[in-house]
């Protein structure tokens, strides 16, 4: 309105407004329009934090590059966090000797060290971003093993050297923020794992497509050779869980689509992606006949017996909702046949009839 000017304002204030406008879009995950904000006013800054959730860093590195260029030359351990990773994607075989590399990310740690002693000695809320760009360092170091093992993978070596990932990403998996940071923080890191995921597929599925055509199973290949797909599955669920905890539903079911272009999940998943969908539903207003139609259609034969009496149980809730009493008994009596330890179960039966 301000800007029509239908409303008179001045400047001052209308950067307030704007500057909140652009965190509420942040935190609702509109990177597309923040791109266009970004472009049409030529906040560099702006396209990267963008970029960064939207754009294939791998692929687009040279025009990412040349954003970079364009940023204020004051150094700010964001900017030399983007310039590390990109050193690391253009030149992932020669980590060792990568110089660039490991003069950005010390001088991006030297930078957040100053800034941290400046703080106050007891800790509060403007330590967090500081405590957030650390946790990137190290993953950062992290992913330089990553991006080592995958220069030297070849279609032979596919199974061994997706082990040897594996304790790297199950230390990833283990390394969460809590479930109460704000939402940015969680958008940031799975953005960041995305595009190192993003990086392990761009090498393994070629491999993959080899190895089959030369006669090996492709059942075998696939619990090893998908594993950038499984880990990016992993965290978009847990990311989607969050929002949804946050109240961010529409994020959570825009969140969770994602899954649905992956070529290949596991079953664990599968299933905590449609439990997560039910739960929207049964939180928005007018959608409960939209879970239980999600539930209905869900195929249960490949889950194991307590994923199948929760579900059985959402059943229950759902049907309590509207007011269908003997369905939801029925419901709740089933989840619980199923599986009788599951407390979530036993919990929501015993509410229902309290």
């Amino acid at each position: 309105k301000a800007r029509s000017g239908l409303i008179p304002f001045s400047e001052p204030e209308y950067c307030l407004w704007e500057d909140h406008w652009i965190l509420a879009a942040e935190k609702l995950q509109q990177w597309d329009t923040l791109q266009e904000l970004g472009r049409s006013e030529s906040n560099v800054e702006l396209q990267l934090e963008c970029a960064w959730r939207t754009k294939d860093w791998h692929e687009q590195k040279d025009t990412l590059e040349e954003m970079i260029k364009e940023l204020p030359e004051v150094a700010t351990p964001r900017r030399l966090v983007f310039e590390a990773f990109l050193s690391l994607v253009k030149d992932p075989g020669a980590v060792e000797k990568n110089t660039v590399f490991t003069m950005k990310l010390e001088n991006a740690m030297q930078l957040t060290l100053r800034k941290w002693i400046s703080m106050p000695y007891n800790l509060c809320p403007a330590h967090i971003p500081l405590l957030q760009h650390f946790q990137q360092f190290v993953e950062l170091q992290e992913a330089v093993q990553i991006f080592g093992s995958l220069s030297t993978t070849t279609a032979q070596t596919l199974e061994k050297k997706s082990s040897d990932l594996k304790m790297v990403l199950q230390a990833w998996r283990e390394r969460l923020p809590n479930i109460c940071d704000d939402i940015s923080i969680w958008s940031d890191l799975v953005a960041w794992r995305q595009n190192v995921f993003n990086s392990i597929n761009k090498t393994y599925i070629p491999l993959i497509n080899s190895t089959q055509q030369n006669g090996a199973q492709a059942g075998t290949t696939n619990t090893y050779g998908y594993r950038g797909y499984h880990e990016t599955a992993w965290i978009i669920n847990r990311f989607a869980h969050v929002a949804r905890k946050h109240g961010l539903l529409d994020v959570c079911v825009s969140s969770l689509n994602k899954i649905y272009t992956l070529p290949n999940i596991e079953i664990s998943e599968a299933f905590l992606k449609l439990r997560e969908q039910a739960r929207c539903h049964y939180q928005k207003p007018g959608e409960i006949n939209l879970g239980l139609e999600v539930i209905n259609n869900t195929n249960l034969m490949y889950f194991s017996n307590s994923q199948k009496a929760e579900f059985y149980t959402l059943k229950g809730m759902f049907h309590e909702k509207l007011e269908r009493h003997q369905d939801a008994e029925l419901a709740y009596g089933q989840g619980v046949q199923l599986d009788l330890s599951q407390a979530k179960a036993w919990a929501a039966w015993g509410k229902y009839n309290d």
